[in-house]
């Protein structure tokens, strides 16, 4: 570790672990919650239904048999991890994170911000290849939000939100001392936090996102729906055949390609039945923590679900069991739902938001099969768009699902954008 001469905050080098008794404990309970699984029933046989019961049976066997959480944690401890602690408005937050520090004098700091249901676990394969990359060189700082993981959870006596997660994760690089110039990348409600620090703070200077769901500019939408069908889940599905359908008929009245076509209506489709989760943790987060921390059962069906239908390829039951355990152990869901209350319009009405409009320079790195992908056009009308890239593999975990291209957009998007002197 080489921390930088003007860094202000300490680190503590930190190996992610749980002890024999808490993994024997797990098991116990897996072998309760095998035998207590409820009976199939119609709706748990079909998979628009939600994970169905055949694949909770499997994975709960798999969990409580085979599960091997030490060859995991030797994957995990393959990088250097880390914990630092951060002050903010009268707390101190405990950050568990993952770094590395290059020794080229010119290397880009990058953030590397995870969203919901990830942690810095999506990162590991992406970390380990950038740490070698020279075109261009990167400090990489991985951190896991607060809340998740090994961090501190969110304080009891006030509200905490994602203003807050980017106010702590500014303080961070400059406290690691790369408040002259960073960048940040983000996914999912990451993407938030990234526009975020954009905009507020001098230090970030571009940003990357590889999440970035909006309906059409309001110029397409007022010709085919209400202005409040933007806002209203009940009016988004009929705004799937309403808005779409004119546009698969001009795609170059609107500057769309087919495959953007494609992905709006595929957006629609998500708007319309995939976001019934982000509903219950927006406007029941202390239920949704309470049934979730209650039992594994509760928690693996409600995750596997995500790294099931949110993905590319098939993601193993290994990379799957990895991030539940964790979440698990530690107590992670009802601590990392936070966010989920300023979601009421979705990750999508943050990043129409005028005041969050990016003036500085930002890529968009859209993978083929993420769950909602804006168009380059429509992209381009939230700020300042220098780079963009259509991915044809990848899904809304990228970096776990393809660390390899996930790692080559960040050096050509940061590469584009910070051009190395000669």
């Amino acid at each position: 570790m080489s921390v930088r001469a003007n860094a202000t905050l300490t680190l503590t080098p930190f190996t992610p672990s749980f002890a024999d008794s808490e993994l024997q404990g797990l098991k116990v309970k897996l072998k309760q919650c095998r035998d207590e699984l409820p009976e199939a029933t119609y709706a748990s046989k079909q998979r628009k239904y939600g994970i169905e019961h055949s694949s909770m049976e499997e994975l709960l066997a798999y969990w409580e048999e085979d599960f091997d959480w030490r060859k995991r944690e030797t994957h995990i401890n393959s990088v250097d991890h880390y914990t630092t602690n951060v002050e903010d408005e009268g707390d101190t937050f405990k950050i568990h994170l993952v770094a590395h520090f290059s020794s080229d004098p010119d290397a880009i700091p990058l953030l590397l911000n995870h969203g919901w249901p990830g942690s810095l676990l999506e990162y590991i394969d992406t970390i380990k290849i950038l740490q070698n990359s020279t075109t261009p060189s990167f400090h990489l700082i991985c951190p896991n939000q607060v809340g998740y993981g090994w961090s501190s959870g969110p304080p009891l006596d006030r509200g905490f939100g994602m203003y807050e997660m980017a106010r702590i994760l500014d303080k961070l690089m400059v406290g690691l001392g790369f408040g002259s110039g960073y960048a940040v990348q983000g996914g999912d409600i990451g993407s938030v936090i990234a526009r975020i620090m954009s905009v507020k703070y001098e230090g970030c200077k571009a940003i990357n996102l590889n999440y970035l769901p909006l309906l059409p500019p309001s110029s397409i939408v007022s010709n085919y729906i209400p202005t409040a069908s933007q806002w209203l889940p009940s009016a988004l599905s009929n705004a799937i055949t309403t808005v779409t359908s004119p546009l698969l008929g001009t795609p170059a009245t609107h500057g769309l390609t087919q495959l953007e076509i494609f992905n709006a209506q595929k957006a629609y489709r998500f708007a319309s039945d995939g976001r019934a989760y982000g509903v219950l943790q927006g406007t029941r987060p202390g239920t949704a923590g309470i049934i979730m921390q209650s039992s594994p059962t509760a928690l693996l069906a409600w995750l596997a679900e995500k790294f099931r239908d949110w993905v590319d390829e098939e993601l193993s039951k290994d990379e799957i069991l990895e991030t539940v355990t964790v979440w698990w152990l530690l107590g992670t869901y009802p601590k990392a739902i936070y966010a989920y209350s300023e979601l009421t319009t979705g990750v999508g009405g943050w990043h129409r938001d005028p005041a969050l409009y990016l003036n500085k320079p930002f890529g968009f790195s859209s993978f083929a099969k993420e769950i909602a992908s804006a168009p380059k056009v429509w992209a381009a009308q939230t700020g300042n768009l220098v780079y963009y890239n259509y991915i044809e593999k990848g899904g809304h975990f990228a970096a776990l699902e393809q660390p390899a291209l996930f790692a080559k957009e960040m050096q050509d998007c940061f590469g584009a954008i910070f051009p190395r002197t000669q």
